[in-house]
């Protein structure tokens, strides 16, 4: 039987991935905070590195994915029991409790009744009026079209909002779950530019929303694409809107490699309220040992 590499301490990971950090997406103040973090981190076998794009100032948060143990605060039965996935998601620099992102496939859908244990297990109580919510949001679920890939807990926010990511078959089919999940209309209209900004290239997308006792306004929009060339296209549609720049651009394409740990971009993330409030974000992902993996992030 072959033996499975054990996961190094992160620290490690961070020093085969070094000579990729590169400014002005790392640079040296991102770099030490990162290392300051990997000391407290469980080790892990995927990094998922959020970079804010066209900032005032460089920011990077870190998710850790395929976990050798959960921190012993989160170390709970109902993510001991759940079969997919979990994810872990790091503010940098905020001293904060990590995001809990639990993973599901549109084989093992999400019920409203295992959202809600969840969330009352990591939260520590749930008010009805959001239980009610996360049962809307798990029957508006489409068999074969529309389901839900990640229930979020935001535990280093202020208010703490759960996060439900959506995947589909179809832009259409993520469409019709906004719709029947009660997204306002501003952000259905939002979503609609995003989609389009995507026009012709080969891509595959997650719509990422907060809910309370409804859909809050705010969304997100993640993009996978098919390779480094659709996924470069976007990224100058980014820059045309100055949502990146080329320096950022070519960071970012200076990430992909093999090595010990390897090196791809995993997905580009739109954010906003509105049409006047949009950020952008590159999810530069390392697996340990080197592989080709895609994980879907928050």
């Amino acid at each position: 039987m072959e033996l499975k590499p054990a996961p190094p301490p992160i620290a490690d990971l961070l020093d085969w991935l070094e000579p990729a950090m590169v400014a002005p997406l790392f640079p040296p103040p991102v770099r030490a905070a990162l290392r300051s973090l990997a000391v407290t981190l469980p080790e892990a076998k995927f990094l998922l590195f959020e970079c804010h794009l066209a900032a005032s100032r460089a920011r990077v948060d870190l998710s850790l994915g395929q976990i050798a143990a959960l921190p012993f605060h989160l170390d709970l039965p109902a993510l001991r029991a759940h079969p997919g996935p979990i994810l872990l998601e790091y503010d940098l620099g905020t001293g904060a409790s990590p995001a809990v992102f639990a993973s599901f496939s549109h084989r093992a859908r999400a019920i409203g009744t295992g959202l809600a244990a969840l969330a009352s297990a990591l939260l520590g109580s749930l008010a009805p009026e959001v239980a009610l919510m996360l049962a809307r949001g798990a029957d508006a679920q489409e068999e074969g079209a529309a389901w839900i890939t990640q229930f979020g807990a935001m535990l280093s926010r202020a208010h703490r909002p759960i996060r439900l990511n959506i995947g589909g078959r179809s832009p259409a089919a993520i469409r019709g779950y906004a719709g029947c999940v009660g997204m306002p209309p501003a952000s259905l209209a939002l979503l609609e530019t995003w989609f389009n900004l995507a026009t012709g290239l080969d891509a595959d997308f997650i719509l990422a929303i907060d809910v309370a006792e409804c859909v809050l306004p705010r969304i997100g929009l993640e993009y996978y694409f098919a390779d480094t060339a659709h996924s470069a296209r976007f990224l100058d549609r980014l820059r045309a809107r100055s949502l990146c720049d080329a320096a950022e651009c070519a960071a970012i394409d200076l990430w992909h490699g093999a090595g010990p740990v390897s090196r791809r971009l995993n997905h580009v993330k739109l954010v906003g309220s509105s049409p006047d409030d949009i950020g952008a974000k590159a999810y530069l992902a390392a697996h340990y040992p080197s592989a080709d993996a895609v994980e879907p992030r928050a």
